[in-house]
C-alpha cells in the first residue's frame, strides 16, 4: 500500500528511476524501502547499485504524501560543513521514489554491492554506501574516488583517492584506513602514494587540509621505496618523491639522485623542504637539502651539504687549490625578522668546509653567484633615512673561492674585507626650514679587516691565519643641492663635502684624515609627444657635471680597504639620453634606450662617474670615454603579432681608443607555449682576459609527448667558459622522463643523465607546453 501510495504521486521527467524490484514495510518510527538494482538517472549525477535499503522518518513521511509537504521541523538538519563527499545521492534518491529533496526525510540510505555514484564534480565506486544526511555521517567500504580536474590534484591534474574504509564526520572530517592518492586515473593505476591512514579537515580559512601518514611510493601495485607524507591543500602535490634522477659523470660516475619534497608546521612557522640523498658509484652518499622557512615577520632559508667523500675532486680548480679532508660541507643560512615597520634584522651564515666543495659540487651557483659572506645585521627605514648596523666576519678557515680568485701569475692575491662592525646612516634630501634647498648627509663608522686569500694547495696555511690589516674609519658626507623645475625641464646645482679620518693597526702607522669638496651641475629635460593612434615617445635627456678638489690631503695614498678610502680630485661630464617608446594603452615600454657617455675635462684628473658606465682603463686623453648603449625591445607591449619576442642589448665603446669594449646581445623567441629558441652574444677586448663566445639555446615540445632541446656555446675567441647541453623529453601518461647530455667547461664535468619526474609537477593537465629542460 505504501509503495503504491508513493508511485501514486505525480511523475517528473527528471529524474528517471529503474529499479528490479521495490518493496516497503514500515517498523515502529520507521518506513524502510528495499530496492533491487537501483538505477538513477538526472541533471549532473547518475546511480546505480545491487541493492538500496532506505530508511525514512515516517513522520514526516507521511506529512509528505498525506498533507502535501513536509512542514518545518527542528533544527534537525544535514551538517553543513559536509563538502568533500556531498550526499547529494541520498536527496536524489527520495525524487527517484517521487518524494520532495528533502535529506531530513531520511534516517539512512543503505547501498550494497558494485555501487556507483558519478557526478559533473567526483565519480566514486565502492562494495557499499552508508549516508545518513540528518547526523552528517557517511561511510564507505572499499571505495574508490576520482575527482574532477582543478579540485584537488596538483597541477589542475585528476585525483583518484582509494581507502578500505572511508568515514565523513559532522564536522566534515574526512577518515581513510589503508589509502591510495594518485593523478593516475588508468585502472589499475600506474603509481601512486600508498598511505596507512589519511585525515582531511577544514582549516579556519575554508580551506580543506589533507594529512596523510605513513607513505610509501606505490608503483604497479607494489611498494617500492618509502616516503615522508607532507600534509597538503588543493593544488599542492601530495607526493613526497617530484622525481629521481640517474647520472653518469666525471665527477660522480654513476649516481642515482632522488628528490624528496614536502611541507610543515613548527610553532608557527611553516617549512619548505627538499632533500637530495644521492648514491655515487665514485663519491659515497651526498646528502643535500633545502629549506623554506615563513612565519609571523619572519622567512628564511636553510642549505644545507654533506658528504664523507670517497674520492678526488676533478674540478679544473684543483690545480690551484687543494683540500684536507674527506668530510666535506657547505651551509648556507638566510634569516630575515621584519621587528616593526622599521627594524629589520638579518642572520645569514655561511660556512664552507674547504674551498673545493662549491666549484666542485655546486658549479652554476659558484660561477654565476655572489662571494659567500656571513652577515650580521639590523637596519632601520625611516620616511627619510636608512641606517644599518653590520658585522661581516669570516666564520671558517677556508674563504671564499670566486673565479677571481685565481689569477694569473704575478697578479696580486684575492682579498676578503670584514667590517666588524659598521655604523652607517643616511639621511634622504629633504628641504631645509624656509629655503628653496635640499639637503642630504650622513655618516659611518666602522672597524675594517682586509685578509689576503691565497689559494693554495693543503698544509699551507689556514684562511684564517693569513696576514691581515686592520683599520678603525669614521667619515661623513653632506650634500647642499638648489632643485629648480620649470615644465619639463629641471636645473639642480650644488656642492658635497666629504671627509674621513682612520688609522691603521700596523707599526709606525699613525692616524691620518682626507677632505674633499665637489662641486655640481644637474641639467635635463622630459619630453613627450603622443599620436593620434595612441603611440608615445617620451625622451629624458640629462647633463651632469662634477669637479672634485682636496681641502685636506692625506699625508700617503690610503691602502684602499673599499670604495670610501681614497677621494681623489678630479673632473667628469656625465651625459644620459633616455628614450622610451610606449604602444597604445600599454604600461610597459616598447623599446626603451639609455645612452651613457661621460667626458673627461682632464684626463690625468679623471673623475669615475657616478651613473655612466666606470672606464676599465684610464682614459690617455681628454674627451669622451667609454660610451654605453643599453636597450631592450618587448614587441609584445603592441599586438600579437611578433608576441613571446624579446631582444636586450648593451654595446660599449671607447670613442678614444677606437675599441669596442663590450658586446652583449639576447634574442628570445617564444611563438607559443611548445616552441623556445634563442641566442646570446657576449664579446670583451681590453679586460685582463678577454674573451667572445655565443650560445644557442631551442626546445621544442613537437607532439603531446615527445620534446627536444639543446643548449650549445661556442668560444670565438679567449676562454670563456662553455655550457653544451642536449636533452629529449618524452611525456608519459604519469610521468615526465628526460634524457640528456651536459658538459660545463669550468668544472670540467661531462656527463649524461636521466631524469624521472611526476608528470604533474611540470606538465599542468590538458597542457602541452615546454616543460623546462634541466639545462637551462
Amino acid at each position: 500500500m505504501l509503495c503504491l501510495l508513493a508511485l501514486a504521486l505525480p511523475v517528473q521527467q527528471d529524474p528517471v528511476f529503474e529499479a528490479d524490484a521495490i518493496r516497503s514495510r514500515e517498523e515502529p518510527g520507521v518506513i524502510i524501502y528495499e530496492v533491487d538494482a537501483p538505477r538513477l538517472t538526472t541533471v549532473g549525477m547518475s546511480l546505480r547499485a545491487k541493492t538500496a535499503v532506505l530508511r525514512l522518518d515516517a513522520v514526516r513521511y507521511l506529512q509528505a504524501i498525506e498533507d502535501g509537504g513536509l512542514r518545518p521541523t527542528e533544527p534537525k538538519t544535514p551538517s553543513a560543513t559536509r563538502e568533500v563527499l556531498p550526499s547529494l545521492w541520498s536527496r536524489r534518491f527520495l525524487a527517484g521514489l517521487g518524494l520532495p529533496e528533502d535529506d531530513t526525510l531520511i534516517q539512512s540510505l543503505l547501498l550494497e554491492g558494485e555501487v556507483v555514484v558519478i557526478t559533473d564534480e567526483i565519480e566514486i565506486q565502492c562494495s557499499r554506501l552508508r549516508d545518513e544526511p540528518v547526523a552528517g555521517k557517511l561511510r564507505l567500504e572499499n571505495a574508490w574516488i576520482r575527482f574532477a580536474p582543478a579540485s584537488v590534484g596538483p597541477n589542475g591534474w585528476p585525483a583518484v583517492l582509494r581507502a578500505t574504509l572511508l568515514e565523513e564526520e559532522p564536522d566534515g572530517t574526512l577518515y581513510a584506513e589503508e589509502a591510495f592518492l594518485s593523478t593516475c586515473t588508468d585502472e589499475p593505476p600506474h603509481y601512486g602514494l600508498s598511505l596507512g591512514s589519511l585525515r582531511v579537515s577544514r582549516r579556519e580559512d575554508g580551506v580543506l587540509f589533507w594529512q596523510p601518514e605513513q607513505g610509501w611510493l606505490q608503483i604497479l601495485g607494489a611498494n617500492v621505496i618509502p616516503l615522508p607524507t607532507p600534509d597538503f591543500i588543493p593544488g599542492e602535490s601530495f607526493f613526497g618523491l617530484s622525481g629521481a634522477r640517474i647520472e653518469r659523470s666525471r665527477r660522480f660516475d654513476t649516481a642515482l639522485e632522488l628528490n624528496f619534497r614536502g611541507d610543515a608546521n613548527w610553532g608557527g612557522t611553516s617549512v619548505d623542504w627538499n632533500f637530495y640523498p644521492m648514491l655515487s658509484s665514485r663519491r659515497g652518499l651526498p646528502l643535500r637539502a633545502i629549506f623554506d622557512l615563513h612565519g609571523p615577520g619572519y622567512r628564511g632559508r636553510w642549505d644545507v651539504f654533506a658528504l664523507e667523500d670517497e674520492a678526488e675532486d676533478v674540478t679544473g680548480v684543483r690545480r690551484s687549490v687543494g683540500r684536507d679532508s674527506d668530510n666535506r660541507w657547505r651551509t648556507r643560512m638566510e634569516n630575515v625578522w621584519q621587528l616593526d615597520e622599521s627594524w629589520r634584522a638579518f642572520a645569514n651564515i655561511d660556512l664552507t668546509s674547504d674551498p673545493l666543495v662549491d666549484p666542485e659540487f655546486f658549479g652554476p651557483d659558484w660561477t654565476g653567484g655572489e662571494d659567500i659572506r656571513t652577515e650580521l645585521a639590523l637596519t632601520r627605514t625611516g620616511e627619510d633615512s636608512f641606517g644599518y648596523l653590520r658585522a661581516t666576519p669570516r666564520l671558517d678557515d677556508q674563504g671564499a673561492t670566486p673565479l677571481g680568485g685565481y689569477p694569473r701569475a704575478p697578479g696580486p692575491a684575492p682579498q676578503t674585507l670584514e667590517e666588524l662592525p659598521a655604523l652607517d646612516w643616511s639621511a634622504f634630501a629633504r628641504h631645509a626650514p624656509e629655503l628653496p634647498i635640499t639637503v642630504e648627509y650622513g655618516g659611518s663608522l666602522a672597524r675594517l679587516r682586509l685578509r689576503d686569500r691565497e689559494l693554495v694547495a693543503p698544509g699551507a696555511v689556514d684562511f684564517l691565519e693569513q696576514p691581515t690589516a686592520l683599520r678603525t674609519r669614521a667619515l661623513g658626507w653632506a650634500e647642499l643641492a638648489w632643485p629648480m623645475h620649470a615644465g619639463g625641464a629641471f636645473f639642480r646645482p650644488g656642492t658635497r663635502v666629504q671627509g674621513s679620518v682612520w688609522e691603521d693597526d700596523a707599526p709606525g702607522v699613525e692616524q691620518d684624515s682626507q677632505l674633499s669638496f665637489e662641486a655640481f651641475i644637474e641639467t635635463g629635460l622630459a619630453m613627450e609627444k603622443r599620436w593620434s593612434d595612441g603611440w608615445a615617445h617620451r625622451v629624458v635627456p640629462q647633463i651632469r657635471l662634477r669637479a672634485r678638489e682636496e681641502a685636506i690631503e692625506a699625508d700617503l695614498i690610503p691602502q684602499v680597504f673599499d670604495g670610501r678610502d681614497y677621494l681623489y680630485e678630479g673632473q667628469v661630464a656625465e651625459v644620459s639620453l633616455r628614450q622610451f617608446f610606449l604602444a597604445p594603452g600599454a604600461l610597459e615600454p616598447w623599446l626603451d634606450l639609455d645612452l651613457l657617455m661621460p667626458y673627461y675635462l682632464n684626463a690625468s684628473e679623471a673623475l669615475a662617474p657616478l651613473e655612466g658606465p666606470v672606464p676599465w682603463i684610464a682614459p690617455a686623453d681628454d674627451g669622451f670615454g667609454p660610451v654605453e648603449l643599453r636597450a631592450a625591445w618587448n614587441p609584445s607591449q603592441r599586438g600579437t603579432a611578433l608576441e613571446g619576442v624579446r631582444a636586450e642589448g648593451r654595446f660599449r665603446r671607447d670613442l678614444e681608443a677606437h675599441r669596442t669594449e663590450s658586446v652583449y646581445g639576447r634574442l628570445t623567441m617564444r611563438p607559443n607555449e611548445r616552441i623556445l629558441y634563442g641566442v646570446s652574444y657576449y664579446e670583451t677586448e681590453g679586460a685582463p682576459e678577454d674573451y667572445a663566445f655565443a650560445t644557442l639555446f631551442a626546445g621544442w615540445r613537437f607532439t603531446e609527448s615527445w620534446a627536444i632541446g639543446l643548449r650549445q656555446s661556442e668560444n670565438f675567441s679567449g676562454s670563456a667558459g662553455v655550457n653544451t647541453g642536449y636533452a629529449v623529453q618524452y611525456y608519459g601518461h604519469d610521468f615526465l622522463f628526460e634524457l640528456g647530455y651536459s658538459r660545463r667547461q669550468v668544472s670540467g664535468d661531462v656527463g649524461v643523465y636521466f631524469n624521472i619526474t611526476p608528470r604533474f609537477f611540470f606538465d599542468p593537465y590538458g597542457s602541452q607546453r615546454l616543460a623546462r629542460l634541466r639545462f637551462q
